[in-house]
């Protein structure tokens, strides 16, 4: 036997509370709207680099060269993959190598310079953008992880080149 429910006596109760649920309702929403509006914002900086398409010339033998093509990859892969690199702990090990000695973190576990920086692509472009305590910090911090990601794509690049 199905007992039926009725919801008569809770659409009652809310409805002689309503002035209360709203009030709170628009209480929670200004608490929350001050509490963002008074937290400390974070200095940013960013650096950028260009993706350039990779090409490739084959000789096997002095009569028969290739002439120069693009990558058998799509450029959407490659950029993805080109991002995924800009975002790897690589990167980051050899970013903390460049960083002045008073802006390394103390306790420094892997992965925490990179949650201070988002990393993305548009087009041929790469925005690393970075946040520190001050605009100092994030500019050295932006730009090392700029310059990290150029020297190892480059350095990656020249060794697959044999």
């Amino acid at each position: 036997m199905e007992q039926e429910i009725d919801l008569r006596p809770y659409i009652a109760a809310l409805l002689r509370r309503w002035k209360l649920i709203v009030a709170l309702a628009s209480l929670s929403t200004v608490a929350a709207i001050v509490f963002t509006l008074l937290q400390p914002r974070l200095p940013t900086a960013t650096a950028e680099a260009i993706i350039i398409p990779t090409s490739s010339r084959i000789t096997l033998d002095e009569r028969f060269v290739t002439g120069e093509a693009p990558a058998q990859s799509s450029v959407a892969l490659q950029r993805q993959a080109l991002l995924g690199l800009a975002r790897s702990h690589t990167i980051e090990a050899r970013v903390l190598e460049q960083l002045p000695a008073s802006m390394r973190p103390a306790n420094y576990e892997p992965g925490l310079l990179l949650e201070q920086m988002n990393v993305r692509t548009e087009g041929d472009l790469m925005r690393f953008s970075a946040s520190a305590a001050t605009a100092a910090e994030a500019l050295a911090l932006a730009e090392a992880w700029g310059k990290s990601y150029d020297r190892w794509c480059v350095s990656f690049t020249h060794a697959t080149q044999r």
